[in-house]
């Protein structure tokens, strides 16, 4: 089944005043070197999240990709309150990253998989179809900041009954392994985000 076309964009990060600062939550897969132009196929796993993390605005969740951070904004230009079954829900996904200590090393996204999990008084639902957007510029798209990846998910309209909708996002980031060096790390990070349905 083809996925959504991606939308993309180089964008300034310029954090909204309602931002809550987190850890990516998930897991983590070890560092692995690589050869670029692999094909990287991550492990999605599920775990217990927060009943609606986007009910105070923005997101922002930080996780460690060997010495680089991988940043990670979620918003939406829906308010929570209209997060109602039967609408488009637009999600929004800010990804930059970078090494403290060597503002140069390249860092690539390339692959971003989502996996949807619908519920109704935890009775699971039919969900939407997966979303991956594979780079296709090899080794991926930058995510050197301040600029970096941007994504927008429209996520369909539910069942009426669905009360809740759980996503879980993996990023394949690669990390240039040291200053000029044409060896790659490639690491898997995954991460859970869960929103409340409105009735």
């Amino acid at each position: 089944m083809p996925h959504p076309p991606a939308r993309r964009r180089i964008f300034a990060c310029a954090l909204g005043l309602a931002i809550v600062l987190g850890a990516l939550t998930g897991c983590s897969q070890a560092l692995e070197e690589i050869a670029l132009g692999g094909s990287p196929r991550p492990t999605i796993t599920a775990g217990p999240t927060a009943r609606n993390d986007l009910s105070a605005g923005p997101v922002l969740k930080q996780s460690p990709v060997g010495d680089a951070v991988l940043t990670v904004r979620y918003s939406s230009i829906l308010p929570a309150e209209r997060w109602t079954a039967a609408q488009e829900k637009p999600l929004n996904i800010e990804a930059t990253a970078g090494v403290a200590e060597d503002a140069q090393r390249l860092i690539y996204l390339s692959l971003l998989h989502v996996e949807y999990r619908v519920l109704s008084r935890s009775v699971v639902l039919p969900a939407p179809a997966p979303f991956t957007d594979r780079l296709e510029q090899s080794p991926g798209f930058s995510l050197l900041a301040p600029v970096g990846y941007r994504q927008t998910l429209m996520l369909p309209p539910l069942e009426d009954s669905a009360d809740t909708v759980e996503l879980t996002l993996t990023y394949v980031v690669i990390v240039q392994a040291g200053p000029g060096l044409a060896r790659y790390l490639r690491q898997a990070v995954t991460d859970h985000l869960t929103i409340a349905i409105v009735r």
